[in-house]
């Protein structure tokens, strides 16, 4: 859901060449290493009330950002044109803070997009690149640029929707292929994150093998070109437990069972009358959905989790203003001081003391069920409860 409202972005001055010099350098905090727990952005990059959420989010203990202001729509407008600003300043002020920063490499200017120029600016900034040449000068401009500062590089939001990713899934091996490569070129210590699939949802049509396409590549292999899986999630325990099983499921099939698994995105509506699922509880239920559903995921074997959004932004478009921890007007609602409580237990006493999570792991049964060479799609794995019992009236034909 990152940057659903995101739109090409003008350049507003500040023009640099496309190997700008880094920012001037400033003292690096380092972040809890094993902290688990952090926040996502959405779109937006300007508002007065993102300095306030980063302070709040911070001194409850938040330790990793998601952040906006990398994509390559918004710092190359125009080829061989970049305006950092934005992207400094928010990484500036992350690093300030003491997060660790997630940052996309995501959506394509105009004027490199491969879609017909006659389609909306909406959707050929979701088309993959006319020439991955200027996508692959684009990637090592802004790794290059923050190298040192941010380690965590993801490839593009929610690739398995149409809405997001106008491409194929041959198209996405080779545009991570060419990443990959890019990223460890520059900096060999970062890592490159797989984009997180939705498995669900809306907008557009959702490829449900989209994964298994991309892994099982013949040309570009995508299990040889990230290192961390993710997910998102907006929904209950029971289907948290089906997108985990099938995630893993997936990557042990390919033989990186071992990778780390992040969900990038979960979160919940603060208004009563909003969808997707028309939450009904208010601020109140978002507070306790955090409460229950942060650990829930750790308990799985998720290795990182960032709730969406750190504050109610508009940019996310009208189904997704009130997912934030910080209202608008830079107050904080009941689910930051819930999330500080999840993150001071975690703190206090380790997280299987703390909750007496059981996790369940995708069985051989589970596999067997679609007989197929691979692991079965999203819409085809058996979940299996938390306490590990085969959730045989789930079973799907296959």
């Amino acid at each position: 859901m990152l940057a659903a409202g995101l739109i090409l972005a003008g350049c507003v001055g500040g023009i640099a060449a496309r190997r700008a010099e880094t920012p001037a350098a400033r003292p690096m905090p380092t972040p809890t290493p094993d902290s688990p727990f952090g926040v996502s952005m959405a779109a937006g990059v300007n508002d007065p009330a993102i300095p306030v959420a980063l302070e709040l989010a911070a001194g409850a203990g938040i330790r990793w950002l998601r952040v906006a202001g990398t994509e390559w729509s918004r710092v190359e407008p125009r080829r061989g044109q970049f305006d950092w600003r934005a992207a400094d300043r928010l990484i500036n002020l992350a690093h300030d803070l003491g997060y660790g920063v997630l940052a996309p490499l995501a959506y394509t200017p105009e004027w490199a997009s491969g879609a017909p120029e006659h389609l909306p600016a909406g959707i050929r900034i979701k088309a993959p690149p006319r020439d991955l040449r200027d996508w692959e000068a684009y990637v090592e401009a802004v790794v290059s640029r923050y190298k040192g500062r941010v380690r965590y590089w993801q490839v593009w939001n929610e690739p398995d929707l149409a809405g997001f990713w106008q491409g194929t899934p041959r198209q996405y091996a080779e545009l991570l292929a060419v990443t990959y490569r890019a990223v460890k070129k520059i900096d060999p210590d970062a890592y490159v994150v797989f984009g997180g699939l939705a498995l669900g949802g809306t907008p557009g049509q959702l490829n449900s093998r989209f994964l298994e396409e991309v892994l099982g590549d013949p040309e570009y292999p995508g299990a040889a070109h990230f290192d961390i899986a993710d997910f998102h999630h907006y929904g209950s325990k029971a289907e948290a437990q089906r997108r985990y099983n099938y995630i893993k499921s997936v990557l042990e099939g390919f033989g990186v069972g071992g990778r780390p698994i992040w969900v990038t995105e979960v979160g919940y509506s603060s208004d009563a009358g909003a969808g997707p699922d028309h939450y009904r509880g208010g601020e109140s239920d978002q507070a306790e959905y955090l409460r229950t559903m942060v650990p829930f995921l750790l308990g799985l074997g998720v290795s990182r989790v960032f709730w969406f959004d750190l504050y109610d932004d508009r940019t996310a478009g009208s189904r997704f203003w009130h997912y934030g921890l910080v209202r608008a007007d830079g107050t904080p609602k009941p689910a930051l001081d819930a999330y500080r409580q999840v993150i001071a237990a975690f703190s206090g006493r380790g997280l299987r003391s703390t909750w007496g999570l059981a996790v369940a792991s995708p069985t051989a049964s589970d596999r067997a069920a679609c007989k197929r060479p691979v692991p079965c799609s999203a819409e085809e794995l058996i979940s299996r409860r938390p306490n590990g019992a085969d959730n045989s009236k789930a079973r799907r034909g296959c």
